[in-house]
């Protein structure tokens, strides 16, 4: 949540043509709705037999209301 991370990623962008960033899990922490919101886009990655249809779902969901 630092107020400096957009300032990184302005500094980035200028830079690079293509930046990508891991995440923890969305579910648990904040982290990957935070920087989902500074970005273009994202990817999410779910693992098959072990992630739940409920779970991704509601992570889809979550990210769908940050815009």
């Amino acid at each position: 949540h630092s107020p400096r991370l957009p300032e990184v990623l302005a500094l980035a962008r200028t830079k690079y043509e293509t930046i990508i960033i891991d995440t923890p899990p969305m579910i648990n922490m904040a982290d990957a709705r935070v920087i989902a919101k500074l970005s273009d886009g994202l990817i999410l990655v779910v693992r098959s037999g072990s992630t739940t249809r409920d779970a991704a779902l509601l992570a889809k969901a979550r990210f769908a209301a940050d815009g």
